[in-house]
């Protein structure tokens, strides 16, 4: 079974690219597949729809492709305490909130999402 990596990136546009070489290497090292979706950032779009990651077979970034990945219902989550399904969060449904000063990890269901 395979392994994948979620990233939704965060930033400006160099910051953007700058965390994606990042996760890519990454999943190189720890044999990942990484399902970037910059449809949930500040970005909104499909990647696939405007770039292509020239030799970068570990990288899946057509959401079309993401969300059938993420609808497998064999498909497990770690950490654990993340108990809902993936597709909510490709869907927006789920919103994750990350706080760097306190290194915690707070989900917050859609009616709670600004």
């Amino acid at each position: 079974m395979s392994k994948y990596v979620y990233f939704i990136p965060r930033g400006g546009i160099n910051d953007t690219f700058t965390q994606i070489r990042r996760k890519i290497n990454y999943c190189k090292k720890v044999n990942r597949i990484l399902l970037l979706d910059m449809n949930y950032g500040i970005y909104k779009i499909n990647v696939y729809d405007y770039l292509y990651f020239k030799n970068c077979d570990n990288v899946i970034y057509d959401m079309n492709k993401i969300k059938e990945i993420v609808s497998n219902k064999k498909v497990s989550v770690y950490p654990k305490q993340i108990d809902f399904s993936l597709l909510d969060i490709v869907n927006k449904k789920t919103k994750f909130i990350f706080t760097y000063k306190n290194i915690n990890l707070r989900i917050l269901p859609k009616q709670h999402v600004n």
